[in-house]
């Protein structure tokens, strides 16, 4: 079982929308040709197991589901280092 404790009977769910900069979206698709191992770890350590984002007409959509209670970066520590993107 994933750190965190029991399976939810219902996943939890997160949604977003961010607007990405125009001058920024260049650097963004370059920085998302693959995933860093650090976010990855971050995800896992969060609970998170299905993640998905996408880019549409300036707009980043995300969108998260895990079994379990997902953690937020301030519950994580300090000593976590999520990365900023």
């Amino acid at each position: 079982m994933a750190e965190g404790g029991r399976a939810l009977r219902t996943p939890q769910r997160v949604a977003a929308v961010t607007r990405l900069l125009p001058e920024k979206e260049a650097e963004y698709r370059e920085l998302h040709v693959a995933v860093w191992p650090g976010v990855l770890e971050a995800l896992k350590r969060a609970n998170i197991s299905n993640y998905s984002i996408f880019l549409r007409d300036g707009y980043l959509f995300s969108y998260l589901a895990s079994p379990f209670r997902v953690f937020t970066p301030s519950e994580l520590g300090a000593s976590a280092k999520v990365p900023v993107l």
